[in-house]
């Protein structure tokens, strides 16, 4: 018998200021699953990228309204679920580039948009992106991979 689904709801308000309080909790979310410190970086660094992109561009940074987070952790994977009831993305803006375009030598200019789909597809092992008449859903798997400290013999 497998170990049983844990899922949890987080419901923040519209705000950026509500979002560093929510980067921790993914954060101690994905330690209590096992996840290393590299791995719990990536999701909350995904699911930061994913909540702004919800309270900036889905709501126009308008506070008053609801981003939901599901987390959902199950023996080999951790799936998160934000959904908001704001403006779809773009299809435009759904295709996500092979590379970045940045010139490492003139950071004076780098740019500041338009990187967080892009490490989102990086990071996570799965993206999917949805709109429909109920709201805009993106969902971020990170599949479960132990990883055994440096010098460990796991052939015992």
């Amino acid at each position: 018998m497998s170990p049983p689904l844990r899922r949890i709801e987080l419901l923040i308000e519209s705000q950026l200021d509500n979002i560093p309080l929510l980067a921790a909790s993914v954060n101690h979310i994905c330690n209590y699953v096992g996840m290393n410190e590299m791995q719990r970086f990536e999701v909350e660094l995904c699911t930061v990228e994913a909540v702004t992109n919800a309270v900036v561009h889905a709501y126009g940074g308008e506070a008053g309204h609801r981003v939901c987070v599901d987390v959902e952790a199950g023996p080999e994977e951790l799936r998160i679920c934000i959904r908001d009831r704001g403006r779809p993305m773009p299809a435009e803006a759904r295709q996500v580039p092979q590379e970045l375009e940045v010139d490492p030598e003139d950071i004076e200019n780098l740019p500041e948009r338009g990187r967080g789909l892009f490490l989102i597809h990086r990071l996570m092992d799965e993206v999917e992106v949805s709109s429909d008449a109920t709201g805009n859903q993106l969902v971020l798997v990170k599949r479960l991979r132990r990883v055994e400290p440096a010098g460990t013999d796991i052939s015992r």
